[in-house]
């Protein structure tokens, strides 16, 4: 009555923590951070030749990730990586993983990624949602470099003249590398609705020790 298996374990990928997104930004340090998954159980002591749980960075240099390892509490089927990188070059990087389940089936995910030097401000993907907004209001989200560094945040919302209509500050400590769920409601400063049309916004993001970066957006405001 053995199980019949021939699928590989299903595996996530993520750099830092779980909000990353293929593609997206680092500095030269980030640390691995995959979930892993099987109802057989994972192969995690490399039991048969090449059936190690390795990562891959470019095609070339490997990793061998047993020891790195750990289940969830109370299961065999699932568990966690945890690896951190050092001194990676800047630019872009494909990162692969391969795993073994205990019937020998194997599965490989990757993930792209950008190195930024952490001693340069990096901002990108900056986007609000829902956009089109309506006058529920809509969030902004947007990926950076500074990881666990005390940034102060300011938002700016012009209209088609060329007039900041909106204008929020915020300072905050992101643990990783994008920061999400910063709100606005569509009104002016002094609480007014604004009227239907297209405007601009920009983001401004500056360091403790003075260094910035900024980035600017379109929206669609909709009765």
């Amino acid at each position: 009555d053995a199980v019949l298996d021939n699928e590989g374990p299903e595996i996530e990928l993520f750099l830092n923590d779980t909000n990353f997104v293929d593609g997206g930004t680092t500095d030269p340090h980030p640390i691995l951070y995959a979930r892993l998954r099987d109802d057989q159980g994972l192969n995690t002591v490399g039991n048969g030749i090449g059936h190690d749980l390795k990562a891959t960075l470019d095609g070339g240099t490997s990793v061998v990730l047993n020891e790195f390892y750990a289940s969830d509490l109370d299961t065999y089927q699932s568990g966690r990586v945890v690896y951190p990188f050092s001194d990676l070059e800047e630019g872009p990087h494909t990162l692969e993983l391969k795993a073994w389940d205990v019937h020998n089936n194997s599965a490989k995910a990757t993930l792209d990624f950008v190195v930024v030097s952490d001693l340069e401000v990096f901002l990108d993907g900056l986007v609000n949602y829902p956009n089109p907004m309506g006058r529920r209001g809509t969030t902004f989200r947007f990926d950076h470099n500074q990881a666990c560094v005390a940034l102060a945040m300011s938002l700016s919302v012009y209209d088609s003249m060329g007039n900041v209509v909106w204008q929020g500050e915020r300072e905050e400590t992101p643990p990783g590398y994008r920061v999400d769920g910063w709100h606005w409601d569509g009104t002016n400063a002094a609480g007014s609705e604004l009227r239907a049309g297209a405007y601009l916004y920009r983001l401004n993001l500056t360091t403790p020790e003075g260094r910035q970066a900024n980035r600017t957006g379109r929206l669609v405001l909709l009765d």
